[in-house]
This record gives C-alpha cells, structure tokens and sequence, in this order.
C-alpha cells in the first residue's frame, strides 16, 4: 500500500511539473487592458490621438501583433545559441523620453511595443530578453489567397 502511494505522489508530482514546464511555453495572450497600459507607457499624452481613439488602424494592427504573432518562450536548451537581444534595438522613445530599458526582466509584464522591434518580418525572428532564457518570437503576418 505504501509503494502505491508513493507512485501516485510521483506520477502526481510529474504531471503537475511537465504542465508548469508547457505553461512556459504557451503563446502569450495579452489582456485588452495590459495592451492599453503598453501603449499608454509608450506613446504618453498621445496615446488616445494616436492609437486608442484613432481611426489610424493602429489599435487593431498593435492588438494583433501583441495577441497573434508575439509570443514568449521558455528556451533552456538554446541558452548556448547567440540571438540578437530585444536591448540591442533602440527604444521607442519618441513620445515618451522618459521610456528607460528593463534592467530587470519580468515576462508577465514585459512591454514589445519599448523596443523598435520589426513587426512585420518577412520569416519568423527570435530574441533573447536579456539574460534569461526567454526568447521572444515574432511571426510574419499570414495571409489568406483567396
């Protein structure tokens, strides 16, 4: 009876860390509300004029990359690879000069819209984020011959 419980709690404890290690790697779906305070810290006072409130097309070209091409993956074994940094392009500054880097990387909250980042490459890119084993992967815009 012991020897069953004890296989259980492995199988149990298992299963509860290959979720978390699939959880890390899973597209990252930003809230409505989190793309508004990324664009807000980016573009400040113009953020209604020119993205929010705009007829620009802005708003839905930046929820779709933010919802359907960007994604952050937990990487461990490409920790050897090298791949450009997310820090080695500028920051998007010109509405906000105040924007500063992430010196500390936190995935939940980390901003895209900081960095001059291309948002819409022709193959798919990878980026580290810092010194993490967090790639940052932006996919080509798709579309559909009719």
């Amino acid at each position: 009876m012991e020897k069953l419980f004890v296989v259980i709690l492995l199988f149990f404890a298992l299963t509860i860390s290959a979720q978390s290690d699939s959880d890390k790697n899973q597209r990252r779906k930003y809230s409505d509300e989190q793309i508004e305070l990324f664009i807000r810290e980016v573009f400040q006072d113009k953020a209604d004029e020119l993205v929010l409130k705009s007829s620009s097309g802005r708003l839905e070209m930046i929820t779709d990359f933010l919802q359907n091409r960007v994604s952050i993956v937990f990487l461990p074994e490409y920790r050897a690879k090298k791949f450009k940094s997310v820090f080695d392009f500028p920051l998007s500054n010109k509405y906000n000069p105040k924007l500063e880097r992430d010196f500390k990387v936190t995935v939940s909250t980390f901003n895209p819209l900081k960095y001059d980042l291309p948002m819409f490459p022709k193959n798919k890119e990878l980026y580290r984020i810092g010194a993490t084993d967090y790639l940052l992967v932006i996919t080509p815009v798709t579309t559909i011959n009719q």
